[in-house]
């Protein structure tokens, strides 16, 4: 894994860049009209920042536990890596 994305725990920051989140993106989340209006560039912002603050510390290494942990099922298994 860390082959293909070398990036150590103190890197994950830079590693995920930040991102906005635009009114549109409010409204594929099935937000209505009403809502996404009431949604300031400074919201969404804050919004933005909080997703990808849960993405580096909530999400990051569970994840990186599951998928592990998918392909030594598949290698104890006689599977070959991909």
């Amino acid at each position: 894994m860390t082959q293909q994305w070398p990036v150590r725990p103190a890197e994950l920051p830079v590693a995920f860049s930040k991102f906005e989140i635009t009114r549109a993106d409010l409204l594929n989340a099935n937000l209505d009209e009403g809502e996404a209006a009431h949604l300031t560039e400074a919201h969404r912002q804050e919004i933005a920042d909080t997703l990808r603050n849960h993405y580096i510390h909530d999400l990051f290494w569970p994840e990186l536990r599951h998928v592990a942990g998918l392909v030594l099922e598949r290698l104890a298994n006689g599977g070959e890596p991909i």
